[in-house]
C-alpha cells in the first residue's frame, strides 16, 4: 500500500528475542536496505567471510533474513518489470 513508507522483512526461521522497534524505526540514510548483523557470531567469522565473499572493503557480514526495506526509495527507483 502506498502509505507504507517501510516493511520489515523476517525470515520464517527468524528468533526474535529482544524488541525490534529501534530497528524498524532506524535513519534509512538514502540507502534502499538496512540489513541487521549478529554481532557476536559476526565478528569471528568477519574476516573469512570478507575473503569468501570477495567484499574487502564490506563492513561486515549481514543477516539477509532481517531487511528493512525504504519503500519509498524502491518505488521511485525499482520497476517490478525489469525484475520480472
Amino acid at each position: 500500500p502506498e502509505h507504507l513508507d517501510r516493511i520489515l522483512y523476517l525470515d520464517p526461521d527468524i528468533v526474535c528475542i529482544n524488541p525490534a522497534a529501534a530497528f524498524y524505526y532506524s535513519d534509512f540514510e538514502g540507502h534502499f536496505f538496512i540489513a541487521s548483523e549478529h554481532e557476536h557470531s559476526a565478528k569471528k567469522a568477519r574476516l573469512i567471510n570478507k575473503l569468501r565473499l570477495q567484499t574487502p572493503n564490506a563492513k561486515g557480514y549481514f543477516n539477509t533474513g532481517v531487511l528493512l526495506m525504504n519503500l519509498e526509495l524502491i518505488r521511485q527507483h525499482v520497476k517490478v518489470e525489469d525484475i520480472f
